[in-house]
């Protein structure tokens, strides 16, 4: 590292900025490699084991976050969002059962719906704050986004949320 950039100053913040996978390819020594990708799976499987726990016993309405796996599985956020980068089978495991905000709500939506579908009646947006218990920020930030999924849940077009 010293040496690159002695003879090309600035090329090692290029490259851990633009192909870090080649810069790390080259610089990391086999022993440390070894030690990487077996720190990977053996967390990747903490996190596997710790979704597993939240499917059968966390709170079905919650959202799954980075940080709510991270705290069941015992390990600290940081030390996992840091190196996501490095980690191409943990990202690719976050990015499967981590929800984005749209996916909770929908999922939470869904659900409101779905109740209110059995009992012959219609899904309005006072359903929805009061169940969820919506704050103010979130609904304002997210409001197109939650009166066109009322729409589509109350006509019948799902879009893979029921």
């Amino acid at each position: 590292m010293k040496e690159l950039n002695e003879l090309v100053p600035g090329a090692y913040a290029w490259f851990s900025k633009n192909d870090f996978q080649w810069l790390k390819d080259r610089l990391v020594t086999d022993q440390e490699k070894v030690y990487w990708a077996e720190w990977e799976q053996e967390q990747l499987e903490n996190l596997k084991e710790a979704y597993a726990t939240i499917q059968k016993e966390g709170d079905p309405n919650r959202r799954v976050t980075i940080g709510w796996l991270c705290t069941v599985a015992g390990l600290r956020e940081s030390e996992i969002k840091g190196r996501l980068h490095r980690f191409a089978d943990i990202r690719a495991f976050i990015g499967e059962v981590v929800e984005t905000k749209e996916e909770w709500l929908g999922r939470r939506f869904s659900k409101i719906a779905e109740r209110k579908s059995r009992a012959g009646e219609k899904i309005g947006i006072n359903d929805v704050r009061q169940e969820m218990s919506l704050k103010p920020n979130t609904y304002h930030k997210y409001s197109e986004f939650i009166e066109k999924l009322i729409k589509e849940l109350n006509g019948g077009v799902h879009n893979g949320f029921i």
